[in-house]
């Protein structure tokens, strides 16, 4: 899970499906 931190900020996690997820643990997903 590691691999997806590696160029984002602090609780702001990129996915490559361009959805921008918030917080640890990918619990607050924003649209």
């Amino acid at each position: 899970m590691t691999d997806l931190w590696n160029e984002s900020d602090v609780g702001v996690l990129r996915l490559p499906s361009g959805r921008l997820v918030r917080g640890r643990g990918l619990r607050h997903p924003l649209d």
